[in-house]
């Protein structure tokens, strides 16, 4: 949550302080994560490295671009958990914008969320031209957007998500 964590986060991490004291070093994917935890006070003392995720630009094999046909909507796409840290609230909310506008792309959520939790979004956001799928396989998924959103909440170090969206041609 920042510089000042709040009681339930200072709680949960109890154990990982206790089990950090039997490391000799520390590896984060960002220097900003490191700095993070060592602010947090854990890691403070041991030898660090940042190994970035990432591969070398040409060394992964991509899918050509999706064709897109004239006039058609043009479609986004969300794929991970639904939940607040994820940033869905901001990305509906851009959405409910971009209608407010006049324009009228479409958003396709994949991935696991709590019922109760989609209840709250769809009452919050009740927009037509956004669809949640659930679970789905992902090379399928992403082969049918024309750009995958990430808008985290939280601090995240370049994700997975990315690269498989890079590989299918977005």
């Amino acid at each position: 949550h920042g510089a000042a964590r709040c009681t339930d986060c200072r709680l949960l991490t109890v154990p990982r302080f206790r089990h950090a004291r039997h490391l000799t070093a520390v590896v984060a994917v960002s220097a900003a994560v490191l700095r993070i935890h060592r602010d947090h006070g854990l890691f403070r003392e041991l030898p660090a490295a940042v190994i970035h995720n990432s591969a070398p630009p040409g060394t992964l094999p991509r899918a050509a671009p999706r064709e897109r046909t004239p006039g058609a909507p043009f479609v986004f796409g969300f794929l991970g958990r639904v939940d607040l840290a994820k940033g869905i609230e901001t990305l509906l909310e851009a959405m409910r914008l971009l209608e407010e506008r006049g324009l009228r792309p479409e958003l396709h959520v994949a991935g696991r969320a709590d019922p109760d939790y989609l209840l709250t979004l769809t009452a919050r956001w009740p927009l037509p031209r956004v669809t949640y799928l659930g679970f789905v396989e992902p090379v399928q998924f992403l082969r049918s957007l024309d750009a995958l959103l990430m808008p985290s909440a939280s601090l995240e170090a370049l994700g997975n998500g990315v690269w498989e969206a890079y590989l299918q041609g977005l």
